[in-house]
């Protein structure tokens, strides 16, 4: 899965354990950020594995 709406990313946040509260704030940064990540992945599966090794 590639892409994820507001609903599954809140999902998610709300069962990550921080040393406090997840604020409003913090939520749209999170968001904003996986999202940019997502968007710029382009590591396959395959080149995950493979990192590091001569292929």
């Amino acid at each position: 899965m590639n892409s994820l709406d507001d609903t599954a990313l809140d999902k998610a946040f709300d069962n990550v354990s921080f040393d406090h509260p997840v604020t409003e704030h913090d939520r749209r940064v999170m968001k904003q950020l996986w999202k940019e990540y997502i968007k710029n992945k382009k590591a396959s599966p395959t080149d995950v594995e493979n990192a590091g090794k001569d292929v």
